[in-house]
């Protein structure tokens, strides 16, 4: 991955690939909260996160960014929703 840095409080994420785990679909089946793992965080981010910290967020959120055959979103801070521990 080249040097890829996000400006202000925008955090650089390798999205989790889904998987499909169910065919049979109940109208009380939960929805999954988009996941990844932080590679860069912006010069801005106040919250308490760090380079490889897997974290929640909003779904749509981010900007869609292809480096080589990688591909990658960046989100604004206020989409994060949690950070897994």
């Amino acid at each position: 991955m080249s040097n890829l840095i996000p400006i202000g409080a925008r955090i650089l994420v390798e999205q989790e690939k889904a998987e499909v785990k169910a065919i049979i679909v109940s109208d009380d089946l939960q929805t999954k909260k988009p996941r990844g793992v932080i590679k860069a965080l912006g010069d801005s981010v106040h919250a308490p996160l760090a380079v490889d910290d897997i974290i929640c967020f909003q779904e749509l959120a981010g900007q869609e960014i292809k480096i080589g055959d990688e591909t990658f979103l960046i989100i604004r801070e206020q989409d994060v929703i949690a950070k897994i521990c």
